[in-house]
């Protein structure tokens, strides 16, 4: 299985756009932040990887009708390796890197 870290999700785990000090945000509630509170500021990093855990957890580890397809052809004797295909793959992979 080839993982892709998809580059167009990096930048959602930056700070957000619309990240407010705390100070700012409670004076939104009706409350001063002074120095000896605890302070927070809320990103939308956390959601980002909880989108993409939640895409991860919905693939499974091992692709079973995979394995039963090539355990099959491997039984009948049916399985046909391509030193073409073999060949092709690994050259479009080192094109990718």
């Amino acid at each position: 299985m080839k993982i892709d870290l998809n580059p167009t999700m990096i930048h959602e785990l930056g700070r957000s756009d619309n990240a407010v000090p705390a100070a700012h945000a409670a004076r939104a509630y009706g409350k001063e932040a002074t120095d000896n509170e605890d302070t927070v500021q809320l990103s939308t990093s956390s959601d980002a990887l909880a989108s993409l855990k939640a895409q991860l957890d919905g693939v499974p580890d091992i692709r079973q009708d995979k394995v039963q397809a090539l355990r099959h052809a491997l039984a009948t004797g049916t399985y046909q390796v391509s030193p073409q295909a073999i060949a092709d793959a690994m050259i479009a992979d080192l094109k990718v890197r």
